[in-house]
């Protein structure tokens, strides 16, 4: 069994995370999944879904990477053409999907493709089956994602068909574990005998958080990020969210609204930084200011772990833009700087022993 893999960060092949694919160390225990919910990222590419992506994943520094078309997403009227077309055509097409798994095949070494049931979207019996039968002729490692809600249906399919250096993740969604609530304690139950592959418990601690509501410098008390710290509770060997912001719906954006999730590594917990006026200036002039000057920035500098050392690369974006070095006037790249701080500060946890307890 791999017993290297520690955490799993969701991530979406879309602008700003494909730049931080491509500029993260994700080091050897650390292994990205990406979410593919289009044919294209740029629809007037001329390249093909096979060159994207395999270009994309060479580029990424991670021993290795899940990769996953997700059966899970519904369908939104908000969402763009090119996405609605793809969960349409591919996605809920098991063979179509399969085959756009297979077309990744020349990095079988380095991807896991990820297989989930298609028996609340199409009534199909035993679809995990056909996949991992499909895919196992080309892959060396498959990853089984179930939810709470088909967990029973999945799990004895899983369990025929599960090798030892496979992947079994476990997606709560937004739920925090509660041992108290029946169906949960039935999952554990199940989850605590089961030996034929690795577990990684995911779920997403940030949902529907808007920055107008943030307080500014305040910590944001309707987030739980506590998975980090009981994962190995509910029997993972790894766990995963979606990277230290917000899972949003895959809709067309918003208006203008300067906000900033700060992680605070030493506390596990994040806080809200906000403009005073809805304007692009205000990340440059009121957000990048107050963060610097924050109680947990200098919670994580006083830290020996090396939270906010010139290895962060967000928190070296942070230092230029208020340096003047760079342009902080874009929504986009915050959502960059959250994403490769948090990602940081997690591989600094691992690197520094913090999720050796049990594993």
């Amino acid at each position: 069994m791999n017993n290297k893999l520690k955490y799993m960060p969701v991530l979406r092949v879309r602008q700003e995370e494909i730049k931080v694919l491509k500029s993260f160390d994700f080091g050897k225990s650390i292994y990205p999944c990406l979410e593919i919910y289009k044919e294209k990222d740029q629809q007037r590419s001329k390249k093909s879904f096979t060159q994207i992506h395999i270009e994309l994943i060479n580029k990424i520094k991670a021993d290795k990477v899940f990769v996953d078309l997700p059966v899970h997403l519904k369908l939104s009227r908000k969402m763009k053409i090119s996405v609605i077309t793809f969960l349409r055509t591919v996605i809920s097409n098991r063979q179509e999907r399969t085959a756009h798994l297979i077309k990744l095949a020349p990095l079988s070494k380095k991807i896991i493709p990820v297989v989930s049931s298609y028996f609340l979207k199409t009534g199909e019996p035993s679809s995990i089956k056909l996949q991992e039968n499909d895919l196992r002729k080309y892959f060396d490692q498959i990853a089984f994602r179930t939810f709470p809600d088909s967990f029973n249906n999945d799990f004895l399919q899983i369990l025929s068909v599960a090798h030892s250096q496979d992947f079994l993740i476990v997606d709560l969604g937004n739920v925090l574990p509660d041992k108290q609530d029946e169906t949960f304690r039935e999952i554990l139950a199940k989850l605590n005998s089961f030996d034929k592959c690795k577990i990684i418990i995911l779920r997403s601690s940030i949902n529907k958080i808007s920055n107008v509501e943030l307080d500014h410098g305040k910590e944001v008390s309707t987030i739980d990020n506590s998975l980090v710290d009981l994962y190995q509770d509910y029997s993972g060997s790894a766990f995963g969210d979606y990277g230290g912001i917000k899972k949003d719906d895959l809709t067309e954006g918003g208006i203008i609204s300067p906000g900033f999730l700060y992680y605070d590594a030493i506390n596990n917990t994040f806080f809200g930084f906000k403009g005073k006026v809805k304007e692009l200036d205000e990340f440059e002039n009121t957000i990048v200011p107050s963060v610097i000057s924050s109680d947990s920035t200098s919670r994580m500098k006083d830290s020996p772990v090396g939270y906010l050392n010139s290895d962060n690369l967000g928190w070296r974006l942070i230092t230029a833009i208020n340096d003047g070095l760079e342009n902080g006037r874009s929504m986009a790249k915050f959502k960059k700087i959250a994403l490769l701080h948090y990602l940081h500060c997690i591989r600094k946890k691992i690197d520094s022993g913090g999720f050796n307890i049990f594993n």
